[in-house]
């Protein structure tokens, strides 16, 4: 599922969904930041269907979490 992410943060994110999965259910991200990929693992949060989920990340590896992480400072700064 492609969907656009409306709030990002270093511990989760909100993204934008019809039909989100319910609360409590793991998903797989993918998304792309400049340096590349991120992919990680969520616990979804927060579900809303026609508005969209919360997620918090549960497993991401090191390199991604500084792409995340240098994306956020850009984006701040």
């Amino acid at each position: 599922m492609v969907s656009r992410v409306s709030t990002l943060g270093l511990g989760g994110l909100f993204i934008e969904a019809n039909d989100p999965p319910r609360v409590g259910d793991i998903i797989q991200l993918f998304f792309e930041v400049p340096g590349g990929e991120v992919r990680a693992r969520a616990i979804v949060r927060v579900s809303r269907p026609g508005r969209g989920m919360g997620v918090e990340f549960t497993a991401m590896s090191p390199e991604a979490r500084g792409r995340l992480h240098r994306l956020l400072q850009r984006l701040i700064g």
